[in-house]
């Protein structure tokens, strides 16, 4: 059995993991509010093509995971279970920004319409 590292009140399964959650979740935190800029700005295309960007990347983590862990059932310094349901919820984060890019593109294309 691994040994855990805590930070935060939160157990890890190495610190390798820790870098990976905190330079993840800040590069989430930034793109998000580039994403809310681009929103308000109107650059809806933009914030699609980022958005599906990312979560193309996500769901690749993912499924090197899934990979890696044997389907879930190996856990590792580098790789573990929790990786496959933090990148996919990652994933669906991102994949939830680009739906909201796609309803400001069509919502800009039935104004034009009228």
């Amino acid at each position: 059995m691994m040994d855990t590292v805590e930070f935060l009140g939160v157990s890890f399964r190495s610190s390798t993991h820790i870098a990976y959650f905190l330079g993840t979740a800040s590069v989430f935190i930034n793109v998000g509010l580039i994403y809310a800029m681009w929103m308000l700005w109107g650059y809806y295309r933009a914030a699609l093509g980022a958005s599906l960007c990312l979560a193309g990347l996500e769901i690749s983590v993912t499924a090197f995971a899934i990979y890696a862990t044997a389907g879930g059932t190996l856990n590792g310094p580098l790789v573990s279970v929790d990786c496959i349901w933090y990148n996919e919820l990652l994933a669906r984060a991102h994949l939830l920004m680009a739906a909201g890019a796609c309803a400001g593109i069509l919502s800009r294309m039935s104004r034009h319409d009228e």
